[in-house]
């Protein structure tokens, strides 16, 4: 009997891997290019150079000996494959049509007006721009494929698609239906915050550039003609249409509670889903359950392969089905990444067979990466690709570990079958039970490192659920394929299947939110850095692919937790302790639109933020700051200092109490007494987390903040008097080696009275009152504080009121053109760098 941490050596599983070197040297060549730029008058010499080089060595160079030969022509062929995959990512990533869409779209939102063909069902998105405040609206989105635009009178023909987002409920149009649309055109943009999801790379990546919203159905006329552009009318044809009758099938058959996730895991349809939901799969580890995954598209050929397998067709005939069935499925939600993936993988499988191969293999692995890159190589860079081809080559290198085959010593076999039937089927369950949680916590360890970096979130709790939720989501899908299928037919089967779907999900559901409140299930963290994460995958696929390298299990887990402590913990412990010794006072503005977010971390290494909030939706805003912070890796904040009760400088908080641990609240008298029923949730989420709350008037100083200074410059003595929440802010003066940095808030009207008529304080760095709007009197304020810098907290249809004239060209800057905004006090003076648009 093999030892538990002994890997079996696969006898399957050749050492010699040349697909797999070949891949990496693709996917080498498409990295490259998108870090440094390599365009074709770098790419082509090259490719020309090993392309001789390789015509050389193969016909002239008869010296060598033969495993020099071999070794030379070797480096020439990946050199040129590194080549041609650094050529073809530049193309990808660069060719634009003549009259694409790109062509035409501004820097900065502006008003368009553009004829296009829907090409999509509709997707009803809730939003709450307010926190927790007002009635929800709806945001219709539709994918539509560009046919002209207007150029003042005249029409251009373009070329593209793009999301139309309608800000109310509309799904009164269907696909082929051709329409004109007066909106405004918004590019997508780059991230302006460090941490912060690069949108712009994400949607490049899938030819998609910007997107046209409506303010009302009024803004979009259907038109009667068809398109100039479509010869023929193949609407009918379109998966899109065919979607659409799906999720009216669904939401029929399925309750409305239930329909969306039916939507999602059979669809595609994943937007439709509340963000709470969203949350709890996120911290119980199984947002891969939320959409169609390589899981889904797995199982689903599994029941389709094992129903014709009951005597209804051949094993030839059944595997070329299932290639057949998993196309189609690809085609139905028009090849969606993850179902690509899938399908490519499924169908390489299927050939292996038909080929007689009996199982997977790294070089059919990397096989279905070379075609996924292939069609899109900017894949390379997206985390459901990684973790998809993670997870299969985890279960290829552990298999023979995990899927222990029955013994055949014939003294078991003889023991077994004394065994009673009831006895057998739970030895049986229980294998299975034992392979999927093994399967599962192998796959778990080793894509953890790439979650918690993207993700900043560790899940031990989905150890725990996901062999256990396999059953469910298995009979969801089943029962979902059913009810899609046997619906069109009959009103009773259609309402049996949507039954058993229903209740599947009631109960994958019931355990996912079991999961997520159960103490110690998840916990936030920074996560390693990129570094990091690189040498620990470069580990993985030495181990992986390199024979020799293959050790037991007991050093593989030894070396892993080596890299835990020396990749992880002790980089991010010295980073913190060198901030800590570092003499420098850094106060950085987060970009969070219309709002305020100010990260101060001081000398001594004490972390205070300043109001975190955003006039939009606070899910972003809470995003944008925890971003920041774990670039930072910061996973403790010790003080949070709330200037007032407006939703723009608080509405991200209670988001990012339950992500970070949090010593102590400061908030003025009058904020803890104000009646507003939108503090409600901050003060919930304050109580659970037992988070001491601490009142702060003028004069009063922060504690520990060690050689920097910490004060309430002005604080409102009560609330009856005002009714303005502005009036009441809190402005904290930070002072450290005689530098003062002041931090206003909204402070306006008789609260900016107050604090004018108060002895002069000069400033080297303030931000300006409510966001610089008139109401902060630039020039009085700026009189009485004499800054040096002037940083402006705004979204886009904020304006800069007369402080560019107070101050020296350069010197006013706003969150909304600069992006984060960071400003370190050290003995050698004041230092100013911008993430957006760096100095």
């Amino acid at each position: 009997m093999s030892n538990l941490w002994e890997f079996p050596a696969p006898e399957d599983r050749a050492n010699y891997q040349p697909v797999v070197i070949l891949v990496l040297a693709f996917a080498f060549g498409i990295v490259m290019n998108r870090w440094f730029g390599l365009d074709f008058l770098i790419v082509a010499p090259v490719l020309i150079l090993a392309i001789g080089i390789w015509w050389l060595i193969r016909y002239s160079l008869d010296w060598l000996g033969s495993s020099q030969r071999l070794v030379l022509l070797s480096i020439c062929l990946l050199v040129q494959v590194f080549a041609l995959g650094a050529a073809w990512s530049h193309a990808r990533w660069h060719w634009v049509g003549a009259n694409d869409f790109a062509r035409y779209i501004p820097s900065e939102p502006a008003p368009c007006c553009i004829r296009a063909t829907i090409v999509s069902e509709p997707k009803l998105i809730e939003t709450q721009d307010r926190f927790q405040s007002g009635e929800l609206a709806f945001t219709t989105i539709y994918r539509v494929r560009l046919d002209a635009i207007r150029d003042g009178q005249n029409w251009r023909l373009t070329s593209g698609a793009t999301d139309l987002k309608i800000h109310q409920r509309a799904t009164n149009l269907e696909v082929g239906d051709w329409i004109q649309v007066a909106g405004e055109v918004f590019p997508v943009t780059r991230p302006t915050n460090p941490g912060e999801f690069d949108r712009l790379n994400f949607f490049r990546s899938r030819s998609q550039f910007a997107s046209v919203h409506a303010t009302s159905m009024d803004a979009v006329v259907p038109l009667t003609q068809k398109s100039p552009q479509s010869i023929f009318d193949l609407s009918r044809f379109h998966p899109g249409k065919l979607r659409g009758r799906l999720e009216i099938l669904i939401s029929k058959f399925v309750s409305s509670q239930q329909a969306p996730l039916v939507s999602a895991i059979l669809l595609g349809n994943r937007e439709q889903i509340d963000w709470e939901r969203r949350d709890a799969f996120l911290l119980t580890g199984t947002s891969h359950l939320l959409a169609i995954s390589g899981l889904h598209v797995g199982i689903l050929a599994s029941i389709f392969f094992i129903l014709f397998r009951l005597r209804l067709a051949g094993r030839v005939v059944c595997l070329a089905l299932t290639m057949m069935f998993v196309l189609g499925y690809a085609w139905l939600v028009e090849f969606r990444s993850p179902v690509t993936r899938a399908a490519i993988l499924i169908t390489v499988f299927c050939l292996g067979r038909l080929m007689g191969r009996k199982s997977f293999t790294f070089n059919q692995l990397a096989l279905a990466g070379l075609v996924v890159l292939l069609i899109n190589p900017s894949e390379i860079f997206a985390i459901g690709t990684q973790l998809s081809f993670l997870a299969v080559a985890t279960l290829i290198f552990c298999k023979n570990w995990i899927f222990v085959p029955p013994s055949q010593d014939p003294v078991d076999r003889l023991i077994d079958s004394t065994r009673g039937f009831c006895v057998k089927a739970i030895w049986q369950w229980g294998r299975k039970l034992r392979n999927a949680t093994l399967a599962s916590a192998a796959i778990w360890l080793v894509a953890m490192p790439l979650v918690v970096y993207h993700f900043h979130v560790i899940s031990p709790i989905a150890l725990v659920i996901n062999p256990i939720l396999l059953l469910p989501i298995a009979i969801a899908l089943c029962s979902g394929l059913a009810l899609v299928v046997l619906g069109w037919f009959s009103e009773s089967l259609g309402i049996l299947a949507g039954m058993v779907c229903d209740l599947s999900l009631q109960l994958m559901e019931g355990i996912i939110c079991l999961g997520a409140a159960i103490p110690g299930g998840h916990f936030w963290s920074a996560g390693p850095s990129a570094i990091s994460v690189g040498l620990f995958y470069a580990g993985v696929v030495v181990f992986g692919i390199y024979g020799p390298t293959r050790q037991k299990g007991a050093v593989l887990c030894g070396l892993f937790l080596a890299w835990c402590t020396l990749g992880w913990w002790f980089p991010a412990f010295y980073a913190e302790h060198s901030k800590s010794s570092s003499g420098t006072l850094q106060c950085r503005f987060v970009d969070v639109g219309h709002g305020t977010s100010a990260l101060i971390q001081l000398p001594n290494g004490q972390v205070v933020l300043y109001d975190a909030g955003t006039l939009g939706s606070p899910r972003v805003g809470a995003s944008k700051v925890a971003g920041v912070l774990w670039s930072e890796g910061i996973e403790h904040i010790d003080s949070i200092i709330i200037s007032h009760a407006d939703v723009d400088h608080f509405n991200a908080l209670p988001r990012l109490i339950e992500q970070f641990s949090i010593g102590q609240i400061f908030v003025s008298k009058a904020m803890r007494n104000h009646p507003g029923k939108e503090l409600d949730p901050l003060w919930e989420v304050i109580r659970n987390k037992q988070i001491k709350v601490v009142e702060v008037g003028m004069n009063d100083c922060l504690p520990n903040t060690g050689e920097a200074k910490m004060s309430i410059l002005y604080s409102h003595p009560t609330y009856a008097e005002v009714d303005s929440d502005n009036v009441r802010s809190l402005v904290v003066l930070i002072e450290y080696l005689d530098r003062k940095l002041l931090l206003p808030g909204d402070l306006e009207g008789p609260g900016l009275d107050r604090l004018l008529a108060m002895p002069h304080v000069d400033c080297d760095i303030v931000m300006a009152p409510h966001h610089g709007s008139s109401g902060s009197r630039p020039d009085q304020f700026m009189g009485w504080s004499t800054p040096d810098w002037v940083v402006i907290s705004r979204g886009r249809k904020s304006k800069k009121v007369e402080w560019d004239q107070l101050v020296e060209p350069g010197r006013v800057i706003s969150t909304h053109e600069y992006g984060s905004i960071e400003f370190q006090i050290s003995p050698h003076g004041i230092a100013m760098k911008s993430f957006s648009n760096p100095f």
